[in-house]
């Protein structure tokens, strides 16, 4: 009888340590060397304006758990008591030798005084086919981030007494829209016969996430040029908006903000001259992406009230300041339903007004 019942908890034993094996949570075919690839939003370039972000003050962790035992786990290979950083880190980071099996990674972005940036999670087996393991992370708004600004742009005379009126006006869309205030700008010229206007903002301080921008370039009277530019937010780091900013007119220009953002959009007009007692007609396109949820239009970058809609008209009469030419931009905002992230695109034509 005994005999018979030791013959079934063995048999019994057995069973389960099979289907650990054959479930795909474990294999015993011996240990192999695990990379590390963090993936985080960033900030692209669009046209002239640069935004650089120092990421060399980030600091990176992770912890590796082991996903088919539940029981004391710290003898089996490349399992961490907790979060080990992560030296000198490089996409693909060599992190060791790890038994293969199911895992559970986690990674966490930190400052020097160990703010928390990112943070990101991911389960993934583990075998000599499968060594890389990728872990997107997203940002932690709870932390605010920076930005400072320093551009500059060829010296424009408005009002014709022949004194120096230029101005740049910055406003922002994004998890908060606002502007920068022009008594925060510090503008400098330079002298001689190459004369250029420089625009400062000091480090401003923003909620974290991605962001567009918009510099108006501004005569004193009409606006001359400007510039769009996305940038994302990193909790605790200072990113950076600088370049040159051209006059004229800005041509047919799509802004995709981030480098995992799905959302893009294009628009359209009617026509692209008008006379200026004419009107052209704007229509926004989505080329990818979640459902847009909400539309914005600027003028010359600056917004447009009330105009809500994926269409927008624009009467030349309306804007007669402006010159000869002025630019049309539209942000699209795009919440995902799986996982309530919201997005942000922009897309931009230029319109030249005629006699």
């Amino acid at each position: 009888m005994r005999h018979s019942i030791f013959i079934c908890l063995l048999v019994l034993i057995l069973s389960l340590a099979l289907t650990g094996c054959t479930n795909g949570n474990f294999d015993t075919s011996g240990p192999v060397k695990v990379s590390l690839a963090v993936d985080q939003s960033s900030g692209t370039a669009t046209k002239v304006v640069n935004v650089t972000v120092d990421t060399s003050v980030l600091k990176y962790y992770y912890s590796a758990t082991p996903l088919w035992t539940s029981s004391d786990f710290t003898n089996i290979q490349g399992a961490t008591d907790g979060y080990v950083e992560i030296g000198n880190y490089t996409t693909g980071a060599d992190i060791g030798l790890f038994a293969q099996g199911k895992w559970r990674f986690d990674v966490q972005v930190k400052l020097a005084d160990e703010t928390l940036v990112y943070s990101g999670t991911v389960e993934q087996y583990i075998n000599a086919d499968n060594t890389t393991v990728e872990v997107l992370v997203s940002a932690n708004t709870t932390v605010n981030g920076f930005v400072t600004i320093n551009v500059k742009a060829p010296t424009v005379y408005g009002d014709g007494v022949g004194t120096v009126s230029d101005k740049l006006i910055i406003t922002y869309e994004g998890p908060v829209s606002g502007s920068i205030a022009e008594e925060d700008i510090e503008i400098s010229h330079s002298e001689g016969n190459d004369r250029w206007t420089t625009f400062t903002v000091s480090e401003t301080e923003l909620k974290a996430g991605d962001y567009i921008f918009f510099l108006t370039y501004n005569d004193g009277t009409s606006d001359v040029g400007g510039a769009i530019k996305s940038v994302s937010i990193i909790p605790g780091v200072t990113a950076d908006i600088s370049g040159t900013i051209e006059t004229g007119p800005w041509k047919d220009e799509t802004f995709k903000l981030t480098t995992g953002n799905p959302l893009e959009i294009k628009i359209s007009a009617d026509k692209t001259e008008v006379p200026k007692t004419g009107s052209a007609t704007y229509t926004c396109t989505k080329v990818a992406g979640p459902e847009i949820t909400t539309y914005s239009w600027y003028v010359n970058w600056e917004l447009q009230d009330g105009q809500t809609a994926s269409t927008f008209t624009l009467t030349a009469s309306d804007y007669e300041s402006f010159g000869d030419y002025c630019t049309v931009t539209c942000v699209a905002k795009a919440v995902d339903d799986a996982t309530s992230e919201e997005f942000l695109a922009a897309s931009s034509l230029y319109l030249i007004f005629t006699e």
